[in-house]
């Protein structure tokens, strides 16, 4: 079973390192098309550019750092709500169900390749930060909000409501219960979790506003 799991991680990770350097292309991209990179602040963008090549290789070790700790943290905050509960499981299927849950966040990555290679081809570094299409933040001026609500705000978009239904779809055998009670327990404990972290984001961001 580890065995698989190891496995799927591997190659999860492999997507997700690939996807990385398709979204670089991206930027390197909208470099040439930006007049503002071309002729305002050349090569300051340049630089950053230089840098985040030569820095590229740190997605081997980085990617999988951080998903395996993501990983972990969700699957505790499963188990821990699965014990509290008294439902009988396995860990290790528990662990497939997360990293499983993991490729739905690899989706809009991809349409956004798609996207800009075959339709928007003539984009810029602005069209890149402001393409929030299945977030609630495409319905939202930025310019009328705080920028600490911009992280809570672009969470409520489709693919983390997907991974809601997922991980209570994939949860049946475990927890035999109705859809909606399934979902329920979901919103209590990967839900505490994704609430304790945009808050964690959240005071970091107005941290680094007040000191800018």
């Amino acid at each position: 079973m580890y065995k698989k799991i190891l496995f799927l991680f591997a190659f999860f990770c492999f997507i997700r390192i690939s996807v990385d350097f398709a979204m670089q292309n991206l930027i390197e991209n909208a470099a040439i098309n930006d007049n503002t990179f071309k002729f305002e602040i050349n090569m300051k963008h340049k630089n950053i550019l230089q840098n985040m090549k030569k820095n590229q290789w740190l997605s081997f070790l980085i990617i999988p750092s951080v998903y395996s700790l993501k990983v972990l943290i969700i699957s505790l905050f499963l188990v821990t709500g699965l014990v509290i509960n008294s439902y009988k499981f396995i860990y290790a299927n528990i662990l497939l169900i997360c990293i499983w849950a993991e490729f739905i966040f690899i989706t809009p990555f991809l349409y956004e390749i798609l996207y800009f290679n075959l339709i928007e081809k003539g984009y810029t570094h602005f069209d890149l930060q402001n393409f929030h299409n299945f977030s609630l933040l495409y319905f939202i001026d930025l310019d009328e909000i705080n920028k600490w609500y911009v992280y809570c705000i672009r969470q409520f978009n489709l693919f983390e409501i997907i991974y809601f239904l997922f991980l209570a779809q994939m949860l049946n055998t475990t927890l035999k219960t109705k859809f909606w009670g399934r979902l329920k327990f979901i919103l209590s404990t990967y839900g505490v979790a994704l609430a304790i972290w945009i808050l964690f984001i959240m005071l970091i961001t107005i941290d680094l506003l007040v000191y800018a």
